[in-house]
């Protein structure tokens, strides 16, 4: 059966629109029903929101008032013994004018025993205030962490803060700050537009019909806005759903009853007391009214549209076809060769308005034209292939004789450094025929692999083209410096050659060298270096009959340049130029000598004006400067000051008097100045630093060090808890010299860290053993503070862990020298990652120097040692009792424990378990030695007390 095309494409179209006008109904349809669900979605967490961020926002007020009571000298200034009648009395006083003013409605103080000293309210059962007691008992203990709220439920619902603070006499404190929660029901109807109901749990109580109560739900409803409409509402959906198996977001008979129902559960605080519930109630009868328009439209808008387009779809198709099949008639004619006959056709059946038919006649007309003259085009792009292919000719033979006589030499050559093609000058200077690859050229070694380094970017494609110096023999048995840059180019198969192009530099390099043996100037702070000192030096000693010269060192240089980085000990260079060009006259001579030493003479100066040229220079030179990324560096210096001719009319002898001077201010501390004096005896001070210098560096490669044990005792079981590593340096004469000897010129010439590396590797290489048969001995590393401020610490230290099998339970790492902390921030980062991989933490000697209490703050402490001063002639010393019984009572409300050090005898002990201190370290409790305690040791230290 022949059905003609025309009918098929009208059948076939009008079903396809059909189904379209369908989808697009069904998807519209569905949509609006969905956006009608997500507004109602969208709606209801934004209610949570608002609740959450209302009881948020009545909390951090209860904070503030809670902070502003506490501050009153009434509570805070008084001891705890002293406190409970006077507290209870303030706060009867005060409740009323705080109930009247800012709403409070309950206010009390406790002890962190869970003792109650004072409360104020207007709660009147009794057993109200019982359930209260309760439920604030069993938040004391988590107080001392951080501030607690929680809402209190009974006939009524109270919010309640907790916050914690320190009573006179060091004791935790906690008050207790409570408030209707009314106000926050009040508001958070303002806020959301929308009803909302609180539901107190009848359980465990008398039933009151009061004309509030659900039956359904056992419950009572304690706050509700516009209760008269709402409550028939709420009243129906509780004899449908049991509240306990309604979800957080509940619609319930939305399309007849055109209300949405909520309940609401705050995640911002825990609740106590009778279990309360939020129910949110909205009306969504002008969302229904609006979707069910909206379905309405779609359905008729889709009908109309798909009858209008099968009227336009039946007169449009018909003209198109009988066109489509007369370009079917023209394009039978083309593979007969009747190209005419076929472009008339087309012309015949051509439209006014275009389309996709008229775009099909168009190429069919196209093509029949094209076929007819394609012949005749073959011919003439020959002709003008062959005319391109002499113009190639010509320019290649051009580029030879250019490559063939620039000055330059010029190769190329394979990833296999084999030579391709070359010019005239390569072949002249460079090529011998002992040569196979442009590598036989390299002189040295390591320029070769330079260049095969580079050559590998260049072949996978890191980088465009390299450059490089190299010096080569050339053919004549001479050398000459050349400077090479290399690429890659295509031959003419389009495979990749490296292109070499190299020049001679050789008398450039000779006059470089020439100029800087001629540079008098350094070329970072832009100062005088060591040659232009001595010159300026030579001609002032000829010239004045008097003056001074200064010798400047940057202290702790080193410890600036590994913890900023050497930009920023450049800077601290440059910034310190700057200054002495500020402050010195004009015909003063300043100099850069090496490295962070700096000189300074001054003809003319006296030694009566000397003193006050030093004083001001080290004032001027210990300054801040700010870096690029908001943070600081500071930096000062030490002066040595030695005149002329008093102690010297040479360079040699001036030198090394400052630099002896300078030394002696040193050893005052930092910001100092001297001036050299033949009575001191700086010379055997100098040699001796410098002796144990050279004795720390011996012992780092050689192994010179010691590593012994010192036991810490557990007080109340007197078993040994764990073992503190001590190092011991032995000197050329086989005598042990102590730390406190040798860390001081350690940290001074750069070499305690290497020493803090030492000692942890030698550490962990001991542990990995010893563990094997005494898996649970625990041992505290001493580490300097300039090593815990490197970036990596924490990295390099975790990684050894791993190397030598380490457990992080077996390790504590012990912080020494608080005072030399320039980067805090740093040192508590990598604090902070040991402690989270489970490392323990110790502050060493707190309560002296520079321990600061705000350390028990800020630094993950598990550990803190007071200070072997504090525990000396304790018996004799009241106040020093008073301040371990503090720092004792301070640090268990951190959750830290408490090491003496210096325990000495039985009496020292006994008074240490009176002051609960948890550890003990000391010559009593074991001596520092290279092997663990023995058996029998440990015995006799696990006797009862």
């Amino acid at each position: 059966m022949f059905v003609s095309i025309k009918w098929k494409a009208v059948i076939f179209l009008s079903l396809v629109l059909f189904l379209i006008s369908l989808a697009w109904v069904t998807q519209s349809i569905y949509q609006n029903i969905e956006n009608y669900r997500a507004g109602i979605e969208q709606n209801q967490k934004r209610h949570q929101q608002i609740l959450d961020q209302l009881i948020t926002d009545n909390y951090l007020k209860l904070s503030e008032y809670a902070q502003l009571i506490v501050d009153n000298p009434q509570i805070k200034s008084k001891k705890i013994t002293e406190n409970s009648h006077s507290i209870k009395q303030y706060l009867q006083d005060k409740w009323f004018a705080w109930n009247l003013n800012i709403g409070i409605d309950y206010v009390a103080i406790l002890s962190v025993n869970k003792e109650f000293l004072g409360e104020a309210h207007q709660f009147q059962n009794e057993e109200t205030i019982q359930s209260l007691h309760n439920s604030l008992r069993l938040f004391v203990s988590q107080v001392k962490n951080q501030p607690q709220t929680f809402v209190f439920c009974s006939d009524s619902c109270q919010q309640l803060v907790m916050e914690s603070f320190v009573f006179e006499d060091g004791s935790l404190g906690i008050i207790i700050l409570g408030q209707n929660m009314a106000d926050v029901i009040s508001r958070y109807h303002a806020v959301s537009s929308s009803d909302v109901a609180v539901i107190i749990d009848n359980k465990d109580k008398n039933r009151v019909n009061d004309g509030h109560f659900l039956d359904s739900w056992n419950a009572h409803i304690w706050a509700m806005t516009n209760f008269d409409q709402m409550f028939p509402v709420l009243k129906d959906f509780s004899k449908q759903h049991d509240i306990h198996a309604i979800r957080d977001v509940s619609l319930w008979n939305a399309w007849s009853n055109n209300y949405s129902i909520q309940k609401m559960i705050p995640s911002n605080y825990v609740q106590v007391g009778s279990t309360a519930y939020y129910m949110n109630i909205a009306n969504e009868s002008k969302r229904q009214e609006l979707l069910k328009l909206e379905i309405m439209n779609e359905v008729f808008t889709s009908l109309v549209g798909w009858f209008v387009a099968e009227l336009f779809l039946i007169f449009v198709m018909l003209g198109p076809i009988k066109r489509l099949l007369r370009i079917v008639q023209a394009l039978e004619l083309l593979p007969k060769h009747e190209y005419s006959a076929a472009a008339n056709l087309v012309k015949s059946s051509k439209s006014y308005i275009r389309d996709e038919l008229t775009q099909l006649e168009d190429s069919t007309l196209y093509l029949s034209n094209e076929l007819d003259s394609l012949h005749n085009k073959v011919e003439v792009s020959k002709e003008e292939l062959n005319s391109k292919i002499m113009m190639l000719t010509r320019s290649k033979a051009f580029l030879q004789r250019l490559f063939d006589n620039a000055n330059l030499y010029i190769l190329t050559q394979s990833y296999e450094f084999e030579t391709i093609s070359h010019n005239n000058l390569f072949v002249h200077d460079l090529l011998t025929k002992q040569q196979n690859s442009f590598l036989d050229l390299f002189i040295s070694s390591y320029d070769r692999k330079l260049f095969i380094d580079g050559l590998e970017e260049l072949q996978e494609g890191l980088v465009d083209s390299f450059q490089q110096e190299v010096n080569m023999h050339t053919n004549q048995g001479d050398t000459r410096t050349l400077a090479w840059t290399h690429t890659l180019v295509k031959d003419d198969s389009g495979y990749d050659q490296v292109l070499s192009i190299g020049m001679d530099v050789t008398q450039r390099k000779k006059d470089e060298l020439a100029l800087h043996w001629l540079a008098n100037n350094d070329s970072l702070t832009k100062i005088g270096n060591r040659r232009a000192f001595n010159k300026n030096l030579e001609e002032i000693l000829a010239r004045e009959k008097s003056g001074a010269i200064v010798f400047i060192d940057v202290n702790r240089f080193k410890q600036i340049n590994d913890i900023y980085g050497h930009l920023v000990g450049d800077k601290v260079l440059v910034d310190i130029a700057e200054q002495l060009k500020k402050h010195t006259r004009e015909n003063d001579s300043i100099s850069r000598l090496a490295g962070d030493e700096f000189t300074i003479v001054l003809p003319g100066v006296t030694e009566e004006k000397l003193p006050h040229v030093l004083s001001n220079l080290s004032d001027q030179l210990s300054r801040t400067i700010e870096l690029s990324d908001d943070r600081q560096v500071e930096y000062s210096v030490s002066l040595g000051g030695a005149l002329f001719p008093e102690h010297g009319t040479d360079e040699q002898s001036l030198i090394v008097h400052s630099d002896m001077a300078m030394y002696k201010a040193k050893k005052k501390g930092l910001k100092n100045w001297h001036i050299f004096d033949y009575a001191d005896d700086q010379l055997n001070d100098l040699k001796a630093e410098h002796d144990l210098m050279e004795l720390l560096k011996q012992a780092l490669q050689n192994d010179l060090f010691l590593l012994v044990f010192q036991p810490i005792l557990t007080i109340v079981n007197h078993r040994v808890s764990h073992y503190e590593v001590l190092l011991r340096l032995k000197s050329v004469n086989d005598e042990w010299i102590s730390p406190a000897e040798f860390i001081t010129v350690a940290e001074r010439v750069g070499l305690i860290r290497e020493i803090d590396f030492w000692v942890i590797k030698s550490v962990f290489k001991f542990m990995q053993a010893a563990l094997t048969e005494q898996p649970d001995l625990k041992f505290a590393i001493n580490v300097s503070a300039p090593s815990l401020q490197e970036q990596l610490f924490s990295k390099n230290f975790i990684q050894l862990m791993d190397e030598y099998s380490i457990s992080s339970q077996n390790l504590i790492v012990e912080l020494t020298e608080t005072a030399y902390i320039d980067n805090f921030v740093q040192v508590l980062k990598n604090l902070k990652e040991l402690n989270e991989i489970g490392v323990s933490i110790a502050l060493d000697d707190f309560g002296v120097g520079y321990s600061s209490f705000s350390y028990l703050k800020e630094l993950p402490l598990t550990y803190v040692k007071l200070d072997g001063s504090y525990i000396q002639n304790i018996h004799n010393l009241p106040q020093n009792q008073a301040f371990i019984k503090s720092v004792v009572i301070m640090t268990k409300a951190f959750g830290m424990q408490t090491i003496a050090e210096f325990v000495e005898d039985q009496d020292v002990l006994d008074k240490l378990v009176e002051l609960e201190v948890d550890f003990a370290q000391g010559y009593y409790i074991g001596k520092p030695h290279v092997d663990l305690l023995t058996k029998k040791q440990l015995l006799d230290l696990q006797k009862p007390v």
